[in-house]
């Protein structure tokens, strides 16, 4: 997904990584009222930059299924505390809080991350990074899978559809769709190992690591006012 125009968007990229920073510090030790209030905050933030249908979107699509294995296994499986009988079924209601705190840690986990990846294009990571002191190998190294993720999906699509022109069945029985999926991901796979070497050539042709740091052209905006937000939220954090 491209990066959305927002609040957000005016701020520097490591700033926006910094303002992560207290709800990464909160996943470990914070309660399920702080964590509720980081997901609710993350959230609001991402509505006001136009971003609140693709984060909900994202995390109903990734807790859904991951609430209920953590329902089943810690509330059903796993012996947790004092059980409540429901006819056959043991239900384990300390174990259903173990679930509903790591189901929490998750969302607020989710709702910052995908707060930053909407609103920051992986080049403009990259800059800020490079911008900061960071040597531009390892800043490529953090955005690479970030720049490169859009592009698989692209690609995947593309398989698939040459894929099913040349007669390989996408549905059917259970066994027919791996191996459809095993065949799609071979092909992405070995193309992704013939394009490593130019990726790698056209890099070193443009001397990307013949200097520690790079001079930006076009470095990202940086305030005194965002250097403070970022020396609190670390001192939040």
């Amino acid at each position: 997904m491209a990066a959305v125009p927002g609040p957000p968007r005016r701020l520097h990229p490591v700033t926006r990584l910094a303002l992560c920073l207290p709800v990464l510090a909160l996943l470990p030790v914070g309660g399920p009222a702080a964590l509720a209030f980081a997901t609710l905050a993350c959230l609001a933030v991402a509505a006001a930059s136009g971003l609140g249908g693709f984060v909900l979107r994202r995390m109903a699509l990734l807790l859904l299924p991951v609430a209920l294995a953590l329902a089943l296994v810690h509330g059903l499986l796993i012996a947790r505390g004092p059980a409540t009988v429901l006819g056959p079924v043991a239900i384990y209601p300390a174990g259903l809080a173990h679930a509903g705190m790591i189901l929490l840690r998750l969302a607020a986990l989710l709702a910052a991350g995908l707060m930053i990846v909407g609103s920051t294009a992986p080049g403009e990571l990259a800059d800020g990074l490079e911008d900061k002191g960071l040597p531009s190998g390892i800043a490529y190294l953090l955005t690479a899978p970030l720049s490169l993720a859009q592009g698989l999906a692209l690609e995947g699509a593309a398989l698939r559809d040459a894929l099913q022109l040349r007669g390989l069945p996408l549905s059917g029985s259970p066994r027919q769709r791996l191996r459809a999926i095993s065949h799609i991901a071979i092909a992405l796979i070995r193309l992704q190992l013939v394009e490593a070497a130019p990726r790698a050539q056209m890099l070193e042709a443009r001397g990307f690591r013949s200097q520690p740091c790079r001079t930006l052209l076009a470095p990202p905006p940086d305030t005194p006012g965002q250097y403070r937000l970022r020396l609190a939220s670390a001192l939040l954090a």
